[in-house]
């Protein structure tokens, strides 16, 4: 009896050790596997973040003096327009909004005809473009007011890949697209070659919603007057969960890099007037992330967190049981300052 008695306790030790070194080994893989999904989640929204803000201003030019429906559905010209939107619900909430206008190519359903495209070379002072394919094969109809149903009083914003933007202006407004011919409201001030693509100009916007989704939202203005822009947004990371405690962005912080006169600074915001967006060469980010799930109530995140460089942002401690991860890319902008 007591050498079974000693045997049950050596072997009683035994398992506890061999339960706690289990325990620890498991938490590690689940935490590794934790923060390897989220670096491949953040990983693939930081390409495409990064590509989306690569495109700014593409074939528009620094200056472009559009009117466009701005997040508050107001006149904005400008391309890269941040603004401060606190809208998280914890206690020290940073998150930022960027906006900017960009060019996409005009795609069709016509078969062979993939891309719209000037048919015939339209010279300076001319008001008309002749296109290769009709306007009932436009889509999305970009061209149109009232997504397309009609032709009448067609307001859109378009430029081409051969406009040359020291030589004149780069976005032109439609007024009618009827068969394959498009009707400029201002008249050609230079030369377009055959076969240039046609771009739809459009305004977007990458930000931080109340319930902690990262969004990509679109203003199309193919309305009249141009407070009618309609929108349509797509989250790019996701929350969800009871009150929209699993995932999500905990944080979203950008900062511009300037160059002019010879001179290389770093700034967290840009001039309202819109004076230096031609400077912006490089824009930087840093994204803060929420695991999908809690971690064991043993992990409390007591970590801070800082989002940015020239004016750092902290965040933190969260004194909860949620892992998180933070990003940081830089990304060169080529379009806006010709």
């Amino acid at each position: 009896m007591i050498e079974m008695l000693v045997a049950l306790s050596i072997f009683s030790i035994i398992m506890a050790v061999f339960y706690t070194s289990f325990s620890s080994t498991n938490q590690s893989v689940n935490d590794l596997a934790v923060k390897q999904e989220m670096t491949q989640k953040g990983q693939r929204v930081l390409d495409y973040v990064s590509e989306q803000l690569r495109l700014a201003g593409l074939f528009i030019s620094a200056t472009p003096s559009i009117q466009f429906c701005s997040t508050t559905n107001t006149v904005n010209s400008l391309m890269l327009n941040p603004t401060n939107s606190a809208m998280l619900t914890y206690t020290t909430p940073e998150t930022e909004a960027i906006a900017y206008l960009t060019s996409e190519r005009i795609t069709t359903n016509a078969p062979s005809m993939p891309y719209l495209q000037t048919f015939l070379s339209a010279n300076s002072g001319v008001n008309q473009m002749t296109a290769n394919a009709a306007s009932s094969t436009v889509t999305p109809a970009y061209l149109y007011p009232d997504g397309g149903v009609t032709t009448a009083n067609a307001r859109a914003f378009i430029t081409l890949d051969t406009l040359q933007p020291n030589l004149g202006t780069l976005v032109y407004e439609i007024t009618n697209y009827s068969g394959s011919t498009l009707t400029l409201k201002s008249p050609l001030t230079q030369n377009v070659n055959q076969y240039s693509n046609f771009y739809s100009v459009v305004l977007k916007e990458i930000s931080v919603d109340a319930n902690r989704n990262l969004i990509l939202t679109r203003w199309d203005n193919r309305n009249a007057p141009y407070t009618l822009c309609s929108a349509y947004s797509i989250p790019l990371i996701a929350s969800h969960g009871p009150n929209n405690a699993l995932g999500g962005v905990d944080g979203f912080v950008l900062e511009f890099v300037l160059s002019s006169s010879g001179s290389i600074t770093q700034q967290a915001t840009l001039a309202a007037d819109g004076s230096d967006i031609a400077k912006v060469k490089e824009v930087s980010f840093w994204l803060l992330l929420r695991s999908d799930f809690p971690a064991s109530t043993s992990f409390v995140n007591k970590s801070v967190y800082t989002l940015g460089k020239t004016n750092p942002i902290t965040i933190g401690p969260f004194n909860d049981n949620y892992r998180r991860l933070l990003l940081n890319k830089s990304v060169e902008v080529k379009n806006v300052g010709y």
